[in-house]
Order: structure tokens, then C-alpha cells, then sequence
């Protein structure tokens, strides 16, 4: 499992809305590219 899945079940409640729409995406690698950015754009 990829540390960007990992911590996206840690995720606060606040963006699990757009951590529940990455999820629906078909494929896992565009899955794990979505949740970096995702995960990038909180740090900042």
C-alpha cells in the first residue's frame, strides 16, 4: 500500500467528500496520483 493510501484513511472528516470521489476513480494509479496532490494541496 502507498503511503498516499495510507494517510488518506487518516484523513479529517472535513475532506473525506474528495477523498470519497479519488476513491471512485477506476484505476489505481491515477487513484494514487489524485491522492498525492490532494494530500499536497492540504500542506500548503
Amino acid at each position: 500500500m502507498s503511503i498516499a493510501r495510507l494517510r488518506a484513511r487518516f484523513v479529517h472528516t472535513s475532506n473525506r467528500k474528495l477523498y470519497d470521489r479519488i476513491h471512485a476513480v477506476g484505476s489505481s494509479t491515477q487513484r494514487d496520483e489524485l491522492l498525492i496532490m490532494a494530500q499536497r494541496a492540504e500542506l500548503r
